[in-house]
């Protein structure tokens, strides 16, 4: 007699990830209560999946709108640069509104590649080998490392092929997370990776020794605009909302354990 109704649960809502890929195919049932149900939860679905395309579909025309003006407002503000009869006073406010651009550019580009990821309008069509990955990640930022005499240890000896994948987001998703750990790092500190199981599933743990993330702040820390740390460096509270966007797209999850000063570790769990 419950059969209907497990169905649905199962269907319905234990296999549903997000609205957009919502199955409304009406699940058989001769009972009236149970076909209502199935109905009133596609109906809910519907309208959810039409809120969220409108959201997303917002968001990528505000970003391709606001893009245009910022990088003519940075070409002008450049070339006044060039000029040498520009007063030095004058200069400095350029150079200022300058690098607002850049940060506002920044900020836009990031919206754009979340919108982008959950559009699904990126490819998954490669092979990315984390070893690999982590290795050309170390290559890049180990002038940053130095800055802040950072030791950064690279114990993964199991490497892990991620397929279907795009191995460009990817690399940006590790590439943050090591970002971060730098960013919120104490100086003298170190950064350590290595590959776990979780569940005979293969994982990978970046450990930090940096400020940590208070525990009521952990579950919010992957919200967009969402800062918690004063850090050296510009942060737009956009970095883990990517990292989140880009896992969600490879169905990678993300544990998180912390503690304020003694340091961060974010566990990526593949499946």
């Amino acid at each position: 007699m419950l059969k209907p109704f497990n169905k649905i649960i199962e269907n319905k809502l234990t296999r549903t990830h997000d609205a957009v890929h919502f199955d409304v195919t009406p699940v058989k049932s001769t009972t009236y209560e149970f076909r209502h149900l199935d109905n009133s939860i596609n109906e809910m679905m519907q309208r959810v999946k039409k809120s969220f395309l409108i959201e997303k579909e917002f968001i990528t025309n505000v970003s391709h709108e606001l893009q245009t003006p910022i990088t003519i407002l940075k070409s002008r503000f450049e070339n006044m640069l060039v000029d040498e009869n520009v007063p030095e006073d004058v200069a400095v406010k350029i150079d200022d509104s300058i690098k607002t651009l850049n940060r506002l550019s920044k900020i836009v580009k990031a919206l754009l590649m979340i919108s982008r990821i959950e559009n699904e309008q990126y490819l998954k069509n490669e092979t990315a080998d984390i070893k690999e990955i982590t290795d050309e990640i170390y290559e890049d930022i180990h002038e940053r490392l130095n800055d802040k005499n950072i030791t950064f240890y690279n114990n993964i000896q199991q490497t892990h092929i991620v397929s279907p994948a795009n191995k460009s987001l990817i690399y940006t998703l590790l590439y943050n997370l090591i970002g971060n750990a730098i960013k919120y790092n104490v100086p003298n500190g170190t950064i350590t990776l290595r590959n776990t199981s979780v569940n005979d599933k293969y994982s990978i743990e970046i450990t930090d020794t940096g400020k940590g993330i208070a525990e009521e702040n952990i579950p919010h820390i992957f919200e967009r605009f969402r800062k918690f740390n004063n850090a050296d460096e510009p942060s737009y509270g956009l970095g883990l909302a990517i990292v989140k966007t880009i896992a969600g797209f490879h169905h990678i999850e993300i544990q998180v354990e912390s503690k304020e000063l003694k340091g961060t570790t974010f566990r990526l769990v593949f499946k």
